[in-house]
């Protein structure tokens, strides 16, 4: 024993020195992992200036698991520090620290899971088996504080220790009341009533016309205050080719008679059958609270039959 003693702390003082360039196995030393029965037993090999570790970790007589690390002198020139992984039989793997004295050869040991206790050189005296590491790739609520953390589950990393999750973070129920939501609203053409109470007649399936060219077909929108109207998409029949039509978007104040014009776009489509014109607004237009809004359709000629007109706009 005590020419072993001798050995490693040679071996511990030549990591000091500059180390040969070839790969030189130092010998076979054991350690006990107090206050449990594991017996690590490690052959030191020096390959330049790093000092291999390899060995196994008897589990007390219930089989081995191969180990495997390194080794560094200590800062004081008195120590020496030995980093190991040790696989267990269950797949799971775990990380040990220990600190030895060039004087006794003994020292402390600990964990990742919190374990600790002494590192005794050449010992097996009795105690109980080491316990099975835990899962380290997760970290589960179990390891943190139940002061700060609640809930069941687990993750693979945390957050920052400076990171501010403070209260200007808005939730998803507050973020949907303050941004405005895309929307639109369809008016069937079926729908529409002729201003004036000029007759409406049905110029094809679901699209209708004015019985008198020009009187115009409205249609109120029923859009809440508050909401922003951006545009117009219109859906339009024709049985003759580049007839004329003009959509009119009205906001009618509260206590007035007469609307005033958001937009009135005038549309020549070129094609016979059905159409579609997207209509955009120059500037978008709030709905004030008591308003009215609705669109009027008007065409010169009776060829033209209304099928729908889309409204879109964003809800508040």
């Amino acid at each position: 024993m005590r020419k072993l003693m001798m050995t490693l702390m040679v071996a511990g003082c030549v990591c000091l020195s500059p180390a040969p360039a070839a790969a030189q196995v130092i010998g076979s030393f054991s350690w006990q992992m107090q206050p449990y029965c594991n017996v690590v037993t490690l052959t030191v090999v020096q390959a330049g200036a790093v000092y291999q570790l390899i060995g196994t970790d008897n589990l007390c007589g219930a089989g081995v698991a191969p180990v495997g690390g390194s080794a560094v002198p200590g800062p004081d020139g008195l120590t020496v520090a030995i980093g190991l992984t040790a696989s267990m039989p269950s797949g799971r793997s775990e990380q040990v620290t220990a600190t030895v004295s060039l004087a006794t050869l003994s020292g402390t040991w600990s964990d990742a899971d919190g374990r600790s206790g002494s590192f005794v050189f050449g010992a097996a005296s009795g105690g109980p088996p080491r316990p099975e590491p835990t899962a380290s790739s997760t970290i589960v609520v179990s390891q943190l504080s139940p002061t700060v953390y609640e809930g069941t589950g687990s993750a693979t990393t945390l957050a920052r220790s400076d990171h501010a999750h403070d209260g200007r973070y808005y939730t998803r129920a507050e973020i949907d009341t303050r941004v405005p939501q895309t929307d639109s609203v369809t008016l069937p053409g079926g729908a529409f009533v002729a201003r004036d109470d000029f007759p409406v007649f049905q110029g094809g399936t679901g699209c209708f016309r004015n019985n008198t060219p020009s009187a115009g077909l409205r249609h109120t929108i029923p859009i809440t205050a508050g909401s922003t109207l951006t545009g117009l998409t219109v859906r339009t029949s024709a049985t003759l080719a580049s007839q004329p039509f003009t959509i009119t978007l009205i906001r009618q104040p509260p206590g007035t008679t007469d609307g005033l014009t958001v937009i009135s776009s005038s549309q020549t489509p070129a094609a016979i059958g059905l159409t579609t014109t997207s209509i955009p607004l120059p500037v978008p237009e709030v709905v004030d609270p008591g308003e009215a809004a609705y669109v009027i359709f008007s065409s010169s000629s009776a060829s033209v039959n209304l099928c729908a007109v889309q409204v879109q706009f964003s809800r508040p």
